[in-house]
């Protein structure tokens, strides 16, 4: 699709970048014709990249959304600069115009077809034909090639036939004849019959153009705004400029190029810049007069050297859309790129440039080239194969550091110097001017110059120091800093004669194995893993500069003056770091190498040496303003592989989400518009009690199995400061909405008070229970004591009836012993009558009658008997009621165990009375012979 009418800010900008770069004259500087060997930058989309045929007919950008829409083979391409979509039409036709309405609609041309496309209500891009408002089936066999908005309504046009669209009506305007492409130049309308030459579309009407029957044997391809009221005519024959009066052929070296590889395509891309698309050899860049500028095509830049459209996007840098492929020239940069076609050169390590002579140090030569003869090559310095480490100018000579040694290099010729291997770094000192040191693979080296000759000479080793020494400073004191490979550094004081070394202080912390040493306004630096690290009273501390640039950590650190530092950054790609503010700069970390070699080659260009070439950065872009931030958008979110909620074009049309409970594992994807600028995207996802950061260069993210609830999804990218945000609400399943939730927590509350009424009466039956234990527990503790109480009595009462047996034995004894000792008198007496008198005798005798046993005595001992053995008589007398009280009395005797002797004794009577007695109470009780009578007696 072409745009001729354009507004030209930023294509003026282009115009002011590109034309110094490629108009070669006797007055240019060296810096200027080194600018000359490159290009901009060319990105390639291959159709394994966007997923589908290979041709590419037209290509348009959305004016509002900034996507990029190509017409292709398979269907309707959309780039939202992160991802490619394509969308088929119903019959699958070939898609060959694309153009974007003000409106926002999409029109698109297809074989018997064209229409518009518009987004859905889930966001998709779906399509509405208008074939079926021309009456005319004829339309079924043409192709519609082109496709224009003008003021008067939207031209569909095919070889055949011309339709216009205006208030939803279309409109057939009949042509001349076979017609080939109507183009829109100077707010007129122009179009090329064959066989017939140039016509203007005058209120629906053609209008042949006077003197154009020479056009009638040339294919008009291109027609184009030129200056003032003139345009220009691209045919297959050449190039040719109508003022409106007549023609004039437009500068022969071009026309014979457009001519020769046959014109298919043009677009101006600003006033004075015009792109030339041909079929066979890929496209160029012209200036206002025609001349060439610059040549793209497949042998340097270009995936094929068909061209099939053009389009220039809205930060004027431009499409490409060719037989095989879709490719992004990166105009509006001034960074521009040479890349060896031959691939010859390898790793680009270092370079030098020597009036025109442009030298390229790599991994496999030493390479010259003559940059003022524009067909001249690199080629290898004779026997200067191998790696080249350094090339250093000093007081008019050129030292090459070499993997063999240290080399003079005059107008194209080496011859070495120093056969120590691994020429590294070389550094003049400032102590002493006429002596440089070299750091190399394995020592320090010394260099004199030759005060008769004024050539620099080898001079000797510094004695003592073995080591490869990558990085050299001499700070204001005169000590030499040394960057040792895989070691740390060093801080070196040479003798006077520089021969040996005085005193050495070492740094090899971890974080100083692969650091890189720098000198910025006289401090000593060290980029680490870790930061930049700055020597301060004999230690590293953290730099200054460090706390500035906050979480930006430097591999490498190049100053460019006083103000600003370039800075490759460890996580990749190149910064400035200028009025306190960081930049990045348009380069993917992709197109550099670790630890790149970055310096001034000329007084306003500074190189960056990349795999087999380099780029140059014209000191001007580092002074440019803040790069226009380019915001990210969110596309879509989906569930499954299906967009549920639809595809997003701004951040301010970002709905609500609402999905169910099963799809709470879901795919967000963003975009960054189309730019080259390498994307990294910052992503947070936000709930009420959690948030999740992450950090990554793919344009989607993948949640899983997230709980219901509400996030906030946020987006940002390196590119811009502004977030794109989605409301996201994952639904809680049908059992955990409100009203189940409402009578989730009344059963709940149910629940509760029946569990309280449970434990009420659980608590109340284990208190009644623990009462009732505590009672019996009582109970029994006083039973317990009631029984000790009734145990002690018992043995209190034991042990009395022990001193009442004891004492009614004493007492049963004494009264035995005492009527045993009155018988005895009684006997004694009875010897003695005649002695004492009738009388005396007598009233002794009544004495001892009374003190024998009497029913006193008996009674006495019948109470005592009873206390100790509980009414044994009584309860004797009870079930023997026929016993008499002699019976009882011997009952008593044998309860007590008294054998027959003593209770004779107590009863005055002989033992075998007591036998007697014995036999007698053995009948009244009728107790059987076998049984023991006392036995019967002690168990009653």
């Amino acid at each position: 699709m072409l745009h001729p009418k354009i507004s030209y800010p930023s294509a003026k900008l282009i115009s002011v970048l590109l034309f110094p770069l490629f108009f070669c004259a006797p007055s240019f500087s060296s810096g200027q014709r080194l600018e000359n060997l490159c290009r901009p930058e060319v990105l390639h989309f291959t159709p394994n990249i966007y997923q589908a045929q290979r041709q590419n007919w037209s290509i348009a950008q959305h004016h509002q959304t900034k996507f990029m829409y190509t017409a292709n083979s398979k269907g309707l391409l959309e780039f939202d600069g992160s991802h490619w979509k394509c969308y088929e039409l119903p019959r699958r036709q070939i898609i060959r115009s694309v153009m974007v309405g003000k409106d926002g609609l999409i029109y698109t041309g297809a074989l018997g077809e064209f229409g518009y496309w518009q987004r859905n209500s889930q966001g998709q891009l779906s399509y509405h034909s208008l074939v079926s408002k021309i009456p005319d089936k004829a339309i079924q066999t043409e192709e519609i090639w082109h496709i224009i908005e003008t003021t008067e309504g939207i031209f569909f046009q095919s070889f055949a036939f011309l339709f216009l669209l205006k208030n939803h009506k279309i409109e057939k305007i009949e042509v001349p004849s076979t017609i080939l492409y109507l183009f829109e130049a100077n707010d007129k309308l122009w179009i090329g019959g064959i066989d017939q030459g140039l016509y203007e579309l005058k209120n629906k009407k053609f209008v042949f153009v006077k003197g154009s029957e020479f056009l009638k044997s040339k294919n008009i391809n291109v027609i184009l705004p030129y200056q003032a009221h003139e345009i220009l005519i691209g045919t297959n024959a050449g190039l040719f400029v109508y003022d409106g009066i007549s023609f004039r052929e437009f500068n022969s070296q071009l026309s014979s190029f457009v001519s020769d590889n046959q014109l298919n395509t043009a677009l101006r891309i600003s006033p004075t810049l015009f792109a030339f698309g041909t079929i066979l050899n890929g496209f160029v860049l012209c200036d206002l007069q025609g001349n060439i500028l610059q040549h793209f095509h497949q042998k340097n830049d270009l995936q094929n050297n068909t061209i099939l459209s053009f389009t220039l996007d809205q930060d004027a840098n431009l499409w490409v859309g060719m037989d095989s492929g879709i490719d992004y020239v990166v105009l509006n940069s001034p960074i521009k790129y040479f890349k060896d076609p031959s691939e010859k050169l390898g790793m680009v390590y270092c370079a030098l440039l020597d009036q025109d002579l442009l030298y390229l140090g790599t991994n496999r030569g030493l390479f010259v080239r003559n940059i003022a003869l524009p067909n001249d090559g690199f080629r290898l310095v004779p026997m200067m194969q191998g790696r080249v480490l350094e090339l250093k100018k000093v007081d008019e000579q050129i030292f090459c550091g070499h993997n063999s040694g240290t080399f003079l290099l005059e107008k194209g010729w080496a011859h070495k110097i120093s056969n120590v291997t691994g020429g590294w770094v070389l550094k003049k000192l400032s102590k002493h001017p006429d002596v440089l040191i070299q750091g190399t693979y394995t020592k320090l080296c010394i260099y004199r110059k030759k005060s008769q000759t004024k050539q620099w000479e080898f001079s000797h080793f510094v004695e003592g120091f073995s080591a490869p020494v990558k990085h050299l400073e001499e700070d204001s004191e005169g000590n030499i800093w040394v960057n040792l490979i895989n070691r740390g550094v060093s801080r070196i004081q040479l003798t006077a004669d520089l021969k040996s070394i005085r005193n050495e202080v070492n740094y090899e912390d971890s974080e100083f194995y692969r650091s890189n040493l720098v000198q910025v306004n006289g401090k000593i630096m060290v980029a680490t893993s870790k930061g930049l690290l700055e020597y301060q009273n004999g230690t590293f501390k953290e730099a200054d500069l460090q706390k500035k640039w906050k979480k930006v950590i430097p591999q490498q650190i190049f100053p460019l003056d006083n103000q600003r530092i370039l800075i490759n950054k460890l996580e990749g790609g190149l910064a400035i770091y200028d009025q306190g503010q960081i930049r990045s700069l348009p380069l993917k970390s992709s197109q550099l190498v670790d630890e790149n070699n970055i310096f001034k080659i000329a007084p306003s260009l500074y190189f960056v040496c990349v795999e087999n070439g380099f780029i140059l950065l014209p000191k001007k872009s580092l002074n440019l303003p803040q790069l226009k931030q380019t915001q990210s958008l969110i596309r879509e979110l989906r569930v499954e592989n299906r967009p549920i909620a639809g595809e997003w074009t701004s951040p301010s049309a970002l709905p609500v989400v609402s999905l169910g409970h099963e799809q709470n594992s879901f795919v967000i994807k963003f975009c960054t518009l189309p730019t080259p600028l390498e994307v990294t995207y910052t992503y947070v996802l936000e709930s009420d009690s959690k948030r999740w950061v992450y950090s990554s260069v793919q344009p989607s993210k993948e949640f899983n199995n997230l709980p219901p609830g509400a996030y906030t999804f946020r987006l940002k990218s390196n590119l811009s400061t502004r977030e794109s945000l989605l409301q996201i609400e994952i639904r809680p399943p049908w059992y955990w909405n409100m009203f189940s939730q409402t009578v989730y927590f009344i059963l709940f509350l149910s629940l509760l008070y029946l569990v309280y009424r449970v434990q009420q009466k659980r608590f109340q039956q284990k208190h009644e229970k623990q009462k009732r234990e505590l009672e019996e527990k009582l109970r029994r503790q006083a039973e317990e004591n009631h029984q000790k109480l009734l145990e002690l009595r018992n043995q209190q009462l034991e042990q009395d009836v022990i001193r009442k047996s004891e004492e009614l034995a004493n007492s049963a004894m004494n009264i035995v012993r005492k009527n045993e000792l009155l018988e005895k008198v009684e006997q004694e007496l009875l010897q003695l009558p005649n002695d004492l008198g009738k009388s005396a005798y007598q009233k002794l005798h009544r004495l001892i009658e009374r003190n024998l046993s009497s029913d006193k005595d008996w009674r006495v001992f019948e109470a005592n008997f009873n206390q100790v053995h509980e009414g044994f008589l009584k309860k004797l007398l009870t079930q023997y009621p026929n016993l008499s009280k002699g019976d009882l009395k011997l009952a008593a005797f044998l309860r007590m165990n008294l054998s027959s002797k003593e209770i004779a004794g107590f009863l005055n009577i002989t033992v075998q009375s007591v036998e007697l007695k014995r036999h007698r109470l053995r009948q009244k009780i009728n107790l059987p012979p076998d049984k023991s009578l006392s036995e019967f007696i002690m168990q009653v």
